[in-house]
C-alpha cells in the first residue's frame, strides 16, 4: 500500500471537517445578523413609542405608578 493511499482518507476527513466548520460558522453569522436586525427593529419601535408618549400633554398621561423598592 502506497503512502498516498494511506493519506487520502485523512485528507478527505480534513476536507470534510473544514466544510462542516465553514457551514457552522456561516449559520452562526446568519443567526447573529437575524437577531441583530430583529432587536434593532424592536428597539426603534420602543423608542418611537416612548417619544410619542413623551409628546402627550401631562394631563392626558396616566398617573405614574409608585416605584417598588
Amino acid at each position: 500500500v502506497s503512502m498516498r493511499a494511506l493519506r487520502e482518507p485523512d485528507d478527505e476527513r480534513r476536507r470534510l471537517i473544514r466544510k462542516v466548520n465553514t457551514a457552522v460558522e456561516d449559520e452562526r453569522q446568519s443567526s447573529a445578523l437575524e437577531i441583530h436586525d430583529e432587536l434593532n427593529a424592536t428597539l426603534i419601535a420602543v423608542r418611537l413609542e416612548a417619544q410619542r408618549i413623551a409628546a402627550i400633554s401631562p394631563e392626558m398621561r396616566a398617573p405614574r405608578m409608585p416605584r417598588c423598592s
